[in-house]
């Protein structure tokens, strides 16, 4: 059974063009010697290497009639190296808040219109949520999401809702904008995000904003865990020690902390008197 997923023909030439233009020996080659190496007929790869052009990721000399690696793929290059390095810096506070937590812990950046998982460290129990480094989520998709929305300018959430919405993923999905306002705002004031079962049923989470310098914060430092192992009881204590974390990777990426966080959450109460946390009743959207 072949194990290979579908390839779309057009992304694995240009592919191999811009593989074969990043060899030293071959910095800058016409078109003809570039559709013989990749085997392509010529047409197919005129049109691809005019698309290359057009996106900034090849330059076309036309004196030389040569095309030449675009300093497109110098900033998409560049920005990739600063996630990784990201990665590396901040690793040992995920590894330090997964083995404090005993849950999933994971590394998240807004990506266009969505967040992608960057990082994860599994927990110590045995029943865990999981999630995939390199998969995305959808910014509304509960408190992962919501840690970077509340420092989005209020007309950018608006363009955002109108085109994606506020879909009900599950029954305790927030679903309507004063709503989702009300808790931007517990975000801004408490420095972090709780959602119970908002994204996948029996899953609850608690996401804090990480605030890289002279920027709103693009990436969030969160816990997930079953609802019977991250539960609303444990809320508080989890959302400390997510805070923390984030105040602490903020300060290894030499960011400010403006994330707030001197008041405690709405539900917490002492160690000898827990009390469930519990999400607002909405109304259904109109």
């Amino acid at each position: 059974m072949n194990s290979l997923p579908y390839l779309v023909p057009a992304i694995v030439n240009s592919m191999a063009i811009l593989t074969y233009l990043k060899d030293p020996g071959h910095s800058g080659a016409g078109l003809s010697e570039i559709a013989g190496a990749v085997s392509i007929p010529t047409s197919t790869c005129l049109n691809l290497l005019r698309t290359l052009v057009h996106f900034g990721l090849l330059s076309f000399d036309a004196n030389t009639k040569q095309y030449r690696l675009g300093w497109a793929l110098f900033e998409l290059g560049s920005r990739a190296a600063d996630h990784l390095s990201h990665v590396e810096v901040l690793r040992p506070h995920l590894s330090a808040l997964a083995k404090n937590l005993g849950v999933t812990c994971v590394l998240g950046r807004e990506v266009g219109p969505r967040l992608m998982i960057i990082d994860k460290v599994e927990g110590s129990d045995d029943l865990r949520a999981t999630t995939s480094v390199g998969q995305y989520h959808p910014m509304t998709s509960g408190a992962v999401g919501r840690a970077i929305l509340a420092y989005w300018k209020d007309a950018d959430l608006l363009s955002h809702l109108e085109e994606h919405g506020l879909p009900r993923f599950t029954e305790t999905s927030i679903t309507d904008l004063d709503a989702l306002r009300r808790m931007l705002g517990d975000v801004r004031r408490l420095g972090y995000a709780v959602s119970l079962e908002e994204y996948y049923g029996g899953i609850n989470a608690v996401a804090s904003p990480v605030f890289e310098p002279r920027k709103p914060p693009q990436m969030v430092v969160a816990s997930l865990g079953l609802a019977s192992v991250l539960t609303a009881d444990r809320i508080p204590e989890v959302a400390r020690h997510v805070r923390q974390t984030a105040i602490k990777m903020t300060a290894a990426l030499g960011g400010e902390w403006l994330g707030g966080g001197d008041q405690p959450h709405r539900s917490a109460t002492r160690p000898d008197q827990p009390r469930e946390y519990r999400p607002p009743r909405l109304r259904d959207p109109q």
